[in-house]
């Protein structure tokens, strides 16, 4: 006997499917949630920049990315509530150092019970993990079974002005620092504590990044309200099955990323043109642009100012620039020129130098004497040919007598002073001489 299907039957059917089907996507929706990966942008700090390792904010962390750090993993429970335990933190890089920040609210603060672990993490402390090229080993160590880092990822517990290292770097012991080179400082705050370090590269085994590198990095806070052992845990990637402390791809993605210079300058160019250097620039954009100095640097000596130009302040329109370095080093060669870029604020940034080479000098030639008349010295600048040889400078008076006699050994442009001690007012006549070739000037003398 057949049984024919009521509207009924159809209606609780079609529900019944449509809640299997509701079911099956929220189960995967839930496991594509628990399993995702967090991103974040780190901040790059200008070659002028300085973190202070304090434990206090300075105003170079203002504009990092901050990050909560809020999620929990199995085994350990969550806080009870947020003055229990909530935390944050923002990162930075230079060529030099991995800089963290992280702010703990934490209503009861414990350190003591550090000899019942040997490194810290049943404490109150934060761990950050670090994973350079965001890889790992394929198979775990043979001596730690759970362990799958490679050479370059790191488990770091702050805790007692010690850096420890995790299980999994070997580390752990308590009778000395791990990471003597990390540099970290802890604070305490209204509602907790804080925690800031500077991590250098070179600890970690890596020289200086490049902007737009991506490394693995999570955050982690232990929690331990009673002194006994960690109660609570909260962590910035990793969730559900703990796993950081042995696998490097659970960690979230960091992008080094290139800070936005206030000006985007185009093109910077020098040009020597008979004794003058001509530098012009442009720039594409600039902002908060307070102006531009001009420094020029001559061999092993410093930077010098040699002008200053207004900037265009705020400006998406291209500006272009154009100075005349008139007054040349004599003596100089090679002239390096560059930018010293300032905001509003006072912020510099500069620009990589460019360069002036200058012929090499032709004959022999004595250019100038000064000041004259002279009282104490005077300067006299001469070029000597490299084909010439054994060349001397001599001064003389009006009786032709020689009164005073310097050996010129280098060829090229110089610039030398002369001493007027023990000479009477007068006119001198100065004699740069090699082989039949001379150069005369005079030379006047006012006491």
């Amino acid at each position: 006997m057949m049984h024919h299907a009521t509207a009924e039957t159809h209606y609780w059917i079609r529900a019944l499917r449509s809640l299997g089907l509701l079911l099956f996507f929220l189960s995967v929706f839930s496991i594509e949630a628990q399993a995702q990966t967090r991103s974040v942008d780190l901040k790059r700090l200008t070659g002028n920049d300085a973190i202070t390792i304090d434990g206090q904010v300075d105003d170079l962390w203002d504009d990092a990315t901050i990050s909560p750090i809020d999620r929990t993993v199995d085994g350990v429970s969550g806080p009870t509530d947020a003055s229990d335990l909530q935390a944050q933190w923002r990162a930075a890089w230079d060529d030099t150092n991995l800089y963290i920040l992280i702010e703990v609210t934490d209503d009861q603060v414990n350190d003591d019970n550090e000899a019942n672990d040997g490194f810290g993490v049943d404490d109150d402390s934060p761990e950050l993990y670090i994973d350079l090229d965001h890889g790992g080993n394929a198979s775990p160590g043979s001596s730690r079974p759970n362990c799958y880092y490679d050479d370059n990822d790191y488990q770091l517990i702050f805790e007692d002005d010690i850096t420890y290292l995790g299980y999994c770097n070997f580390g752990g012991d308590s009778s000395g620092d791990d990471m003597p080179a990390v540099t970290f400082a802890e604070s305490g705050t209204a509602s907790g504590y804080r925690v800031e370090a500077s991590i250098p590269w070179t600890a970690l085994g890596a020289s200086a990044p490049t902007a737009g590198d991506v490394i693995g990095i999570d955050v982690h806070i232990n929690d331990d309200d009673d002194g006994g052992g960690r109660d609570h845990k909260l962590t910035w990637n990793d969730e559900g099955t703990e796993e950081a402390f042995g696998q490097p791809d659970s960690f979230g993605d960091a992008t080094l990323t290139a800070t936005p210079l206030p000006v985007e300058i185009a093109s910077f160019t020098a040009a020597l043109n008979e004794g003058t250097v001509v530098l012009e620039w442009a720039t594409t954009s600039e902002t908060n642009n307070a102006g531009f100095d001009v420094q020029r640097r001559v061999a092993d000596k410093g930077w010098t100012t040699v002008a200053s130009v207004e900037g265009a302040g705020t400006t998406t329109a291209k500006q272009t620039y154009r100075i005349a370095d008139t007054d040349l080093p004599f003596d100089a060669s090679r002239i390096a020129y560059r930018l010293r870029q300032v905001d509003v604020d006072g912020t510099a940034t500069f620009s990589d130098a460019v360069f002036v080479d200058r012929t090499a000098a032709q004959r022999l030639q004595l250019r100038s004497v000064y000041p004259n008349p002279a009282q104490s010295e005077f300067t006299v600048e001469f070029e000597v040919p490299e084909t010439v040889a054994n060349v001397q400078l001599t001064l003389h008076d009006m009786l032709g007598r020689t009164v005073r006699t310097f050996a010129v050994g280098a060829t090229g442009r110089t610039a030398r002073q002369v001493k007027l001690d023990g000479l009477a007012s007068g006119i001198y006549l100065l004699r740069l001489v090699a082989g039949d070739q001379v150069q005369t000037q005079k030379v006047v003398v006012a006491r």
